[in-house]
């Protein structure tokens, strides 16, 4: 109890500092990457003991297969830098190779779910009193008002620790009202940011999950409240004017993309990125231009050095089909995995992670989070959870 106490204690030290992204990008690069590499080293030798008896989960498996496949590609990248990369982004899913072999049942997945929602709630205060906003009606958070902080990146975590205290208010109950409190503040940083992804996601979570959590007669009415629930807050979004200023008129200029019209620079960017991604994905279809290539093969065009924006499109030029299809391999044996639990055994934390999974691989389309530490950790223990739950129903079939 006492070991277990302590990895708890440095993983969450290591959350906080891996959520909050001045730690990331700093003038003294050693109080940011440095305490990084740090915690995690510690964490490592920490947690070696627990998967010292060779016994590899299916989350493990995919690990090692995926690591081993990029590496693999960084040898004919077009990127020369791809191994500093990969090196970056290897760390984080090592972490949580040796971590799913801490958690072990229901308990330990939920004390996780605990220590990341105190880094969301913590990084979320941090930029409300430090980054910088201006006048929030007219600029986002983050991103126009920041050169370090991302809004679709604030927004996002903080959808994460608005999922997480939603499960705890369905597991204790209205009563526990600082939840509602934790919500209000994550939907407000979230709405600050004027992320489309995020307000996407979180009324499309909200909605699904009342649909999820009703039974019988009640559907039809649920279904119907959903409704009007979407519908409500796009009219809220679209006509009050402090909403509008930040996200809705961002609403509009993607609507307007979608129609062949001007979207504004965003969503022209974008495009842009998909078209010559296709470009490079038909070079080399099946194995890709090597890890992180996306960016070396769009900046020797365009000069500007960067990733695609999209996930699908940022594997598929990097390791093609083949590596797509094991990286959402995952993605699909959670879906699979909580489908029943979900959706017909009702459990209500299986509800919140097999919506937030599919949700999320939607907005992949997006955003590229195949290298965010949240979506890593994220994926880890929920396919944790999933193989947990596949255990106890096999174990309730066979009494």
């Amino acid at each position: 109890m006492k070991s277990k106490l302590i990895v708890y204690s440095f993983l969450l030290l290591w959350l906080i500092v891996a959520y909050n992204s001045q730690f990331a990008d700093t003038e003294v690069p050693f109080v940011g990457f440095g305490l990084n590499v740090l915690l995690e080293g510690v964490l490592l030798l920490l947690m070696i003991p627990s998967v010292l008896n060779f016994h590899i989960n299916a989350y493990q498996k995919w690990i090692l297969i995926i690591l081993v496949f990029w590496i693999i590609t960084v040898t004919w990248s077009v990127d020369k830098d791809a191994f500093s990369l990969y090196y970056k982004v290897a760390i984080s899913y090592l972490l949580c190779y040796f971590l799913s072999g801490n958690i072990s049942n229901k308990q330990n997945v939920e004390n996780v779910l605990k220590l990341e929602l105190i880094a969301v709630f913590l990084c979320g205060i941090y930029v409300l009193l430090f980054v910088k906003t201006g006048n929030v009606s007219e600029v986002r958070l983050g991103g126009d008002t920041d050169e370090v902080w991302n809004g679709n990146d604030i927004g996002l975590k903080m959808s994460i620790g608005y999922a997480i205290s939603m499960y705890f208010l369905l597991k204790n109950g209205i009563k526990k009202g600082w939840l509602l409190g934790l919500m209000a503040v994550f939907v407000l940083i979230g709405l600050m940011t004027g992320s489309r992804k995020v307000i996407i996601l979180l009324v499309m979570f909200t909605a699904l999950l009342m649909v999820v959590r009703s039974k019988g007669h009640k559907k039809v009415l649920v279904i119907a409240f959903s409704i009007g629930f979407v519908c409500a807050s796009y009219f809220a979004v679209m006509n009050i004017p402090m909403l509008y200023d930040v996200l809705g008129y961002r609403i509009d200029m993607m609507l307007d993309g979608l129609r062949g019209e001007d979207g504004g620079y965003s969503m022209t960017e974008r495009t842009m990125m998909i078209a010559y991604g296709f470009d490079f994905i038909m070079e080399k279809p099946w194995l890709g231009n090597g890890f992180n290539a996306f960016s070396t093969l769009f900046g020797n065009i365009t000069g500007w050095y960067t990733y695609s924006h999209n996930n699908f499109i940022e594997l598929l030029v990097n390791t093609g089909i083949v590596g797509l299809i094991i990286y959402y391999s995952l993605t699909f044996y959670i879906i699979k995995g909580l489908w029943k639990p979900a959706l017909k055994d009702r459990d209500a934390l299986s509800q919140i992670l097999f919506l937030y999974t599919i949700i999320t691989m939607v907005l992949d389309y997006a955003m590229v989070s195949y290298s965010s530490v949240p979506t890593i950790f994220r994926l880890m223990y929920t396919a944790r959870y999933c193989q947990i739950m596949s255990i106890c129903n096999n174990t309730k079939m066979v009494v």
